[in-house]
């Protein structure tokens, strides 16, 4: 039985569910020194955190081909 496997085919789904995992992981953070965007302003203010986790977690939707 010989089975040809594209690394490519296999590695780009994975990857793209490890990302929208990782998404979901900073939505629901709250803020910290170890998750999500460290800059002062973010640490110092909890709009400003939420505000920029929710930013990023847009991106991928932006990225994702259509």
């Amino acid at each position: 039985m010989d089975i040809r496997l594209n690394i490519i085919q296999v590695l780009t789904p994975a990857f793209g569910v490890l990302y929208f995992y990782c998404g979901i992981l900073t939505e629901n953070a709250k803020r910290n020194w170890f998750i999500g965007i460290r800059t002062p302003w973010t640490l110092s203010n909890e709009r400003v955190w939420e505000k920029y986790a929710l930013f990023f977690i847009a991106i991928p939707v932006i990225l994702i081909p259509k």
